[in-house]
C-alpha cells in the first residue's frame, strides 16, 4: 500500500488528469483511492493531486508497483482558445520489497482445547502435548470420539477410541444323589380260633391249622447327601484369551465343594473362544434345598498405547444352580428273603409290595396213647435282607394236648366230614367201624355216611337222634370218656335203632319226643357241654352240629 502523487508543481498552468491508476507485476490493478476528487480532475498550476493504493498479495515475493496519471492534452489557437487534443500518460514506480515491511503477526500464539482433557495451553510454534485416558469395562464400553480445536481459527482435529468389552460366562449343573436303606419288621401270626392251644384225642389230626407271615417296611434312613457336577468357564465368541486365577464352588449353607479342573495349573489361559471344564463335588449334612454356586476369577489387564499389558485386578464371573434332591440313587436293603423253620423259604418281598404276608397250613397229630400230655410246638419264620444281610425273626407256638385217660369229643359236623369220602382228611377212627364210613347203619339199608349226609328233612327225629348216635359212637372209639346219662342214651338209641329199617318213616309222638331227648344229650356230649369236653380241630364246626 502507499501513496501517488501527480505534481504540477513549477508549471504557470493548470493540468487536466483524467485518471490515476496502479499496477502490481504479477498481481495486477491494485485499488486506487484519490478521496473527494471526481475525474477528470484539474490540478492547478504548481499544484498536485495525491492518491492512496493498496492491493492484496499471495505472498512475500519482490516485485514492481507502476502508478499512472494519464493527463488530458489541449489545442491552443491564437487567440488563445483550447480545445481537447489527445491525452498523455505519466507514470511512476516503486520496488516491492519485504525485507524492511512492516510485519502484523496474526495468531503468533494459539489455545487449543480438547473434549476430554479441556484445555491444552498454548502453542506459538510446532508442538505436541499428550495425556492418558482410563477406559474401564463395562462402563466405557463403545466408541468414545475425541477433538482437538484451536481456539482462534477453529481448527479442529478427531480421533476416536473403541472400547469392545469381552466377558465370560460361567455355567454349571448339580446332580444330588443319597442313600435309603430300608428297616423291616416280621410278624408271625395264626388267625385259627383255638389261638396257641388245641386239644387232639389219641390218633386225631388237626388238619390245616393256618400260619401267616408278614413282612413290612417299619421305616428307612437317608444318607451320604452330596452333589457333583461339571462347572464350564466359557471364553466362546470372545477374539481374545482370558487369564484365570482360580476357579471355586461353594454350596449355601455348608461352604466350598473341592474342584477338580484335571492337569490344568492357575493362573491358566483360556484361548480365544475356548473353555474351560472342571469338575466339583461337595457332601452335604441332609437333603434341604441349597445352591451352589461356582466363580472363576479373572485376571484383568492395564493396556497402554503401545498394547503393552500390566496385571490390573480381577473380576470374578459366577454361575449358580439349585440343590434339590428327589428320589434316592442307592437303595439299601429294599428287598427280603423270607423263610420258616417249618414251611422253609417262603419268597421275597419288596419295598414297593410291602407289606407282603405269607401264607401256609398244617397239619398236627395223630399222637399215641403214649404220647398223651402237652406237645409246644415252636415255629419262627426269619427275614434277611438282600444288601447288609440284616436279619429278623418273629416266633408263634401251639400247645396241643392230648387227654390220657379222658380223650375229647367231636361234633357229628365233623365226622360227617372226616371220612374216606371227604371233603376233609380221612380221621383213622373211622377204621374202627367194619367197613368204615360204608358201614351199614342198623338193618337201614344205608351206610354211616349215608346216614350222616342225609338232612333231617321236615324235623325227622330218626336222623336227627342217627347223627348225634353215630358221632358219640365215633368220638368213644377215638378214646373220649363217657358218662352214664350218654351211655344210657347210647342204649336207648342203639336198641332202638335195631328195630328200624325205614329211616325217612317219621315217629309218632310220644316217641319223636323221646328221641329228640336222647338226641340232645349226645348233642351235649359232642359238643363238649358234658363229658371230656369237646377237640380243638372241631371248633370250627360248633355253629353248624345241629340238625
Amino acid at each position: 500500500a502507499g501513496q501517488i502523487t501527480v505534481s504540477n508543481a513549477g508549471n504557470p498552468i493548470p493540468a487536466t488528469i483524467n485518471s490515476v491508476t496502479d499496477l502490481v507485476s504479477g498481481v495486477g490493478a491494485a485499488t486506487v483511492d484519490c478521496g473527494a476528487v471526481t475525474f477528470p480532475h484539474v490540478i492547478a498550476a504548481g499544484g498536485q493531486l495525491v492518491c492512496t493504493y493498496q492491493s492484496a498479495l499471495p505472498n512475500g515475493s519482490n516485485r514492481t508497483n507502476s502508478a499512472t496519471a494519464t493527463q488530458q492534452l489541449h489545442n491552443y489557437n491564437q487567440n488563445g482558445a483550447a480545445s481537447e487534443g489527445g491525452t498523455k500518460t505519466y507514470s511512476g514506480s516503486a520496488t516491492v520489497d519485504f525485507s524492511s515491511a512492516t510485519i502484523t503477526e496474526v495468531n503468533s500464539s494459539v489455545s487449543v482445547t480438547d473434549t476430554f482433557a479441556g484445555n491444552l495451553g498454548a502453542f506459538s510454534d510446532t508442538g505436541w502435548t499428550s495425556y492418558t485416558r482410563k477406559f474401564e469395562c463395562d462402563e466405557d464400553e463403545g466408541t468414545h470420539n475425541n477433538t482437538a480445536s484451536i481456539v482462534e481459527t477453529g481448527q479442529s482435529d478427531s480421533a476416536s477410541v473403541t472400547v469392545n468389552c469381552y466377558q465370560l460366562a460361567v455355567t454349571k449343573n448339580a446332580q444330588t444323589s443319597f442313600t435309603r436303606t430300608y428297616q423291616w419288621d416280621i410278624l408271625k401270626s395264626s388267625d385259627d380260633p383255638n389261638g396257641h392251644n388245641l386239644t387232639l384225642n389219641v390218633n386225631e389230626i388237626y388238619a390245616n391249622y393256618p400260619y401267616s407271615v408278614t413282612v413290612d417296611v417299619r421305616g428307612f434312613t437317608d444318607s451320604d447327601w452330596a452333589v457333583a457336577g461339571q462347572i464350564t468357564v466359557s471364553n466362546a465368541g470372545n477374539p481374545i484369551p482370558a487369564t484365570i486365577n482360580s476357579v471355586a464352588d461353594l454350596v449355601s449353607g455348608v461352604g466350598a465343594a473341592t474342584v477338580d479342573c484335571g492337569a490344568v495349573t492357575f493362573p491358566h489361559v483360556i484361548a480365544a473362544g475356548g473353555q474351560l471344564v472342571c469338575t466339583y463335588s461337595a457332601d452335604l449334612p441332609d437333603a434341604e434345598g441349597r445352591t451352589n454356586t461356582a466363580t472363576a476369577t479373572q485376571q484383568l489387564f492395564d493396556y497402554d498405547q503401545n498394547g503393552t499389558a500390566t496385571a490390573g485386578g480381577t473380576a470374578d464371573y459366577s454361575g449358580s444352580a439349585n440343590v434339590t434332591f428327589g428320589d434316592p440313587t442307592t437303595i439299601v436293603d429294599e428287598q427280603v428273603s423270607v423263610s420258616d423253620t417249618f414251611a422253609g423259604d417262603l419268597g421275597t418281598c419288596d419295598v414297593d409290595g410291602a407289606p407282603c404276608t405269607f401264607a401256609y397250613d398244617r397239619d398236627f397229630g395223630p399222637f399215641s396213647a403214649a404220647q398223651c400230655g402237652e406237645h409246644r410246638i415252636d415255629n419262627t419264620a426269619t427275614f434277611v435282607t438282600n444288601d447288609t444281610q440284616t436279619s429278623g425273626d418273629s416266633s408263634w407256638f401251639v400247645v396241643i394236648t392230648v387227654p390220657c385217660p379222658t380223650g375229647c369229643t367231636l361234633t357229628q359236623g365233623y365226622w360227617k366230614t372226616h371220612s374216606v369220602h371227604g371233603p376233609a382228611p380221612a380221621d383213622p377212627t373211622w377204621d374202627e367201624l367194619p367197613n368204615g364210613a360204608d358201614t351199614e347203619f342198623f338193618d337201614t339199608g344205608k351206610t354211616w355216611y349215608q346216614v350222616f349226609w342225609t338232612a333231617p328233612k321236615g324235623g325227622n327225629a330218626n336222623y336227627i337222634l342217627a347223627h348225634q348216635y353215630m358221632a358219640a359212637v365215633l368220638n368213644q372209639l377215638a378214646g373220649a370218656a363217657s358218662t352214664p346219662e350218654v351211655d344210657a342214651a347210647l342204649s336207648g338209641a342203639a336198641l332202638y335203632f335195631q328195630g328200624v329199617t325205614n329211616l325217612d318213616q317219621k315217629p309218632p309222638r310220644p316217641l319223636r319226643d323221646q328221641l329228640i331227648s336222647w338226641a340232645a344229650t349226645l348233642a351235649a356230649y359232642n359238643e363238649g357241654d358234658i363229658g371230656p369236653g369237646h377237640c380243638s380241630e372241631d371248633s370250627l364246626g360248633l355253629a353248624n352240629n345241629h340238625d
